[in-house]
């Protein structure tokens, strides 16, 4: 998916009244780590305890459609998302804090081989 697909895609959603921010954080696969060059990565969510933590610790803003995730699977090369979350809250200090929980329940429970070229 491109930025502007993404963007397009957000502006059709509904964003409620009582909530003054909206966050949309994109993980994306990095080129380098410690000075190697990733040539790609494999990804594996464990997306059932993903669902499942985050709905125990944000179950009224998953019911009302506040937070959206979108977790890719599979083999992902540099510059590719590997997650997609939107949050809408009542403000942004508690969308921000938000999104940390959320990211941290997701790397958490996420498995990520590394494919160098060297």
């Amino acid at each position: 998916m491109n930025m502007r697909d993404l963007i397009a895609e957000i502006e059709e959603q509904e964003i409620r009244p009582e909530n003054g921010a909206v966050i949309i954080y994109i993980g994306v696969v990095k080129g380098l780590k410690e000075g190697r060059k990733i040539e790609k990565i494999h990804v594996r969510h464990n997306t059932e305890k993903i669902e499942k933590e985050i709905y125990e610790k944000f179950k009224e803003d998953i019911e009302k459609n506040n937070i959206k995730i979108k977790l890719k699977d599979g083999d992902l090369r540099p510059g590719e998302p590997i997650t997609i979350i939107q949050i809408q809250s009542e403000d942004r200090y508690s969308a921000t804090m938000k999104l940390l929980k959320i990211i941290d329940i997701v790397k958490r429970n996420t498995i990520i081989e590394e494919h160098y070229t060297d």
